[in-house]
């Protein structure tokens, strides 16, 4: 471990002490705790993205919100969305739809719907459903000679957030699959620990 990640991890775990100073609190070694961390960051991340999509449905219900927010809301929730289904270049785990929807396969549409607009329109560019680009001239009628060239794009808006209650009830599955999952890999770390300290 080089000694910036020290220094972090000691800082870390001086924040922890001072907010529980009733406990004794300890870092569990990262070699045991990758894959909780990894289902925790994305219970983080699964629950940011549904407070996004709730704000952003209310905003659409009541008619208060401005386009640009609303737009900024709504990629928002999808990069988060999109983050627990990809991989990380440090080996944090991510979610696997099959597995996640394996007994409710109802899901899967809402999930797909999801991915198809983080891959199709907001992580990549491109012409696609969810964004069209022209490039067009414009000459003038009294003086031809004077052109301008100029883009207008479509950006899929408002018209793109239809499904609300359906990505929202597709966040909450996946948040109740998460916290079985991190319950179940604390009981191990648990257990693993208390192997070794009975060693």
């Amino acid at each position: 471990m080089n000694n910036k990640k020290q220094i972090l991890l000691d800082q870390l775990l001086d924040s922890i002490n001072q907010e529980n100073p009733e406990t004794e609190n300890y870092l569990v070694p990262e070699e045991v705790s990758r894959k909780a961390r990894s289902l925790m960051s994305i219970k983080s991340d699964l629950g940011d993205a549904h407070y996004l999509i709730q704000q952003l449905s209310v905003m659409l219900l009541m008619h208060t919100g401005d386009g640009m927010i609303m737009t900024a809301l709504w990629k928002a929730a999808i990069i988060t969305y999109g983050k627990c289904f990809t991989s990380s270049d440090d080996g944090q785990g991510k979610l696997e739809a099959k597995e996640c929807f394996k007994d409710i396969p109802y899901f899967i549409g809402a999930h797909n719907s999801l991915m198809s607009i983080r891959n199709g329109y907001i992580a990549h560019r491109g012409d696609n459903e969810f964004e069209e680009t022209v490039l067009f001239v414009k000459i003038d009628k009294n003086h031809p000679e004077e052109t301008t060239y100029a883009m207008k794009s479509f950006r899929a808006a408002n018209s793109s957030f239809p499904n609300m209650v359906d990505y929202l009830n597709v966040i909450e599955h996946l948040q109740q699959f998460v916290e079985k999952r991190i319950k179940k890999n604390l009981q191990k770390i648990h257990d693993r620990l208390q192997s070794r300290e009975n060693q």
